[in-house]
C-alpha cells in the first residue's frame, strides 16, 4: 500500500507546471499580398505559429484578407492546388514557411505581404 500511494504522490507532483490557461481572444488581422506589384487571387495564406497564437489559414481575395487570428508570432506562406499555383507561378519559397518572414500579431495590424 505504501508503494502504491508513493507512486500516487510522485505521479502529482511531476504534473505541476502544465500551462492549462485559455488562449487570448482572437484579434482582427488584414493582409495585402501581391507579387510584381499585382494582387493574388483565390490562393489561401497560412499563418504558422512561431510563439503563441494558433494556426490559421484565410482565402485570398483581389489581393487581400481579413480574419480573426491569434495573438502571436508567425511565420507564412501560401497554399492552393498544384495547378493554382503553378499558373499564378508562386515561388517556391513562399509555399512553406520561413524565419526570415516573422510577423507579429497583436490586432487591428495590416501585414503587406510582397511575394517578390
Amino acid at each position: 500500500m505504501r508503494v502504491l500511494l508513493s507512486l500516487l504522490v510522485l505521479f502529482a507532483a511531476g504534473c505541476g507546471g502544465v500551462d492549462v490557461s485559455p488562449n487570448p481572444e482572437p484579434v482582427s488581422v488584414t493582409v495585402n499580398v501581391s507579387m510584381g506589384g499585382s494582387p493574388v487571387d483565390g490562393l489561401k495564406f497560412n499563418f504558422q505559429p512561431i510563439e503563441g497564437g494558433l494556426p490559421a489559414v484565410v482565402e485570398i481575395k483581389k489581393g487581400t484578407l481579413s480574419s480573426q487570428v491569434t495573438p502571436g508570432t508567425y511565420t507564412w506562406f501560401i497554399s492552393g492546388s498544384e495547378s493554382d499555383l503553378a499558373s499564378k507561378k508562386i515561388p517556391a519559397s513562399y509555399l512553406e514557411g520561413s524565419m526570415d518572414r516573422k510577423v507579429t500579431v497583436k490586432g487591428g495590424d495590416t501585414i503587406e505581404a510582397k511575394l517578390d
